[in-house]
């Protein structure tokens, strides 16, 4: 019975670091991300002046399509002109605060997003980057309803916070 609780220990002890090293490499994919988007940025200036003339000649060339730009693989990439997905989620969950929702499901989210920013935002980017902000602890989810962690009262049951990986 002790050598099971021990491997359990280990085992959790593992699961932890695995989880650890996740979301290092999920933070280093957003960061490549980020930087991605800088440089089409940079590319597309870069070409708008390079195409002869002054600024203002220049600005009023159509722009060329930088590859890769609206999607990826056949999915969309954000523009980049937006806030962050994370931002966008805040933004929607304080809109539903507001006019007294207990919270919203990524399918709420994605709608609000697609209405006020992104009309191509798809479905299945806003659920795992939720449930990341949840696992952080930014944000409190009940369900597949999530909400703000300021939003829930003192004392209040249902909501919980994600679960802290064990460091045993």
């Amino acid at each position: 019975m002790i050598r099971l609780q021990a491997r359990r220990k280990l085992i959790a002890e593992e699961i932890g670091n695995h989880r650890i090293v996740l979301e290092t490499h999920i933070k280093a994919i957003e960061e490549l991300e980020a930087e991605d988007r800088e440089l089409t940025i940079a590319e597309r200036v870069l070409l708008r002046f390079s195409q002869g003339g002054d600024a203002a000649e220049a600005a009023k060339q159509p722009e060329l399509p930088i590859q890769g730009e609206s999607t990826l693989g056949g999915r969309a990439v954000k523009p980049d002109n937006i806030p962050t997905m994370p931002e966008m989620i805040i933004e929607a969950l304080k809109l539903a605060e507001s006019q007294g929702a207990p919270g919203l499901e990524p399918n709420g989210m994605v709608s609000y997003i697609r209405g006020r920013w992104w009309q191509d935002a798809p479905t299945e980017s806003v659920g795992p980057i939720a449930w990341r902000m949840w696992k952080r602890g930014e944000l409190l989810k009940e369900g597949a309803r999530y909400r703000l962690p300021s939003l829930s009262p003192q004392g209040e049951t249902g909501a919980v916070a994600a679960p802290v990986p064990s460091t045993r």
